[in-house]
């Protein structure tokens, strides 16, 4: 081989291997991209750049069951949890399927409303997990849900197994879905502290209450008959008329009584 024919050689097997390692590393950087698949369902599907969601199944349960269950977790890994694996692991017991993948314990970070900063009530944060897992129509399901923890009087489910039966749980209105307004205004009206076991009691009933709403929601919705029985109050509408998105002040967002916090707007607003 002379030396021109050579260096020709030693050109295109220096482009070759240049281009398969630029295939090699795009195949890497695809890959790396890839949403992993599910051994339930397939591969992920992708609309815009995002994971689209698929339904798991359902199969219609016994609210008041579900309820007993919720309680009793609460006692083991409290709100959030309680909800949460109620739901989920009696799914478990019942279709199995993508279920047995699901891991309930990690719910147990929500207690407290998240690890004791008294958020987002952990009944409602595993509710909304759950229903959108499930639904058909998930943010009907969840919107519903909230408006009737924030403005229901709460407990309203006693379940007939409970660790404190004698003890009568004052039932109030949160006016929020935060676990610190919940809770506060429960202390007010009952005369028991925040750490006391008789707020726990509540807790755990409200727990039971959260899980049944759900239950029945999910198997209206399950039936094609889900219908939302907690609207916004007029009064949270007529704040969101000045201060949400279709107003020129659009300075605030929330579904939330507003009320509960801005007393001083309660007089002289309008």
């Amino acid at each position: 081989m002379d030396r021109r024919t050579a260096i020709k050689v030693l050109g295109l097997t220096t482009g070759a291997i240049s281009i398969n390692a630029s295939n090699v590393l795009a195949a890497k950087e695809e890959a790396t991209n890839e949403i992993p698949e599910s051994p339930y369902y397939g591969p992920a599907q992708i609309h815009e750049g995002h994971a689209m969601r698929v339904r798991w199944p359902y199969a219609e349960l016994d609210p008041d069951e579900v309820a007993q269950r919720a309680y009793h977790n609460y006692w083991a890994g409290e709100c959030m949890y309680g909800v949460t694996a109620a739901v989920v692991d009696t799914l478990r017991e019942e279709i199995g399927g993508p279920y047995h993948a699901f891991p309930s314990m990690a719910s147990l970070y929500g207690l407290g409303g998240v690890l004791g900063w008294a958020t987002l009530c952990g009944a409602l944060n595993g509710a909304a997990m759950v229903a959108t897992l499930i639904a058909e129509n998930p943010n009907a399901v969840v919107n519903d849900i909230y408006a009737y923890y924030t403005y229901e009087k709460l407990p309203d489910h006693f379940p007939a197994q409970r660790r404190f039966p004698d003890v009568e749980i004052v039932r109030t209105i949160a006016n929020s879905p935060l676990c610190h307004a919940s809770v506060t205004n429960w202390c007010k009206e009952s005369g028991y502290q925040a750490f006391a076991e008789e707020r726990k009691e509540r807790c755990a009933l409200v727990d039971a209450s959260v899980a049944r709403y759900l239950v029945t929601a999910l198997n209206r919705d399950f039936n094609g008959e889900f219908v939302a029985a907690y609207p916004l109050p007029e009064s949270v509408q007529n704040c969101r008329s000045c201060h949400g998105k279709v107003s020129d002040m659009q300075n605030t967002r929330g579904k939330m009584e507003c009320l509960a916090c801005h007393q001083d707007k309660a007089t002289d607003h309008f």
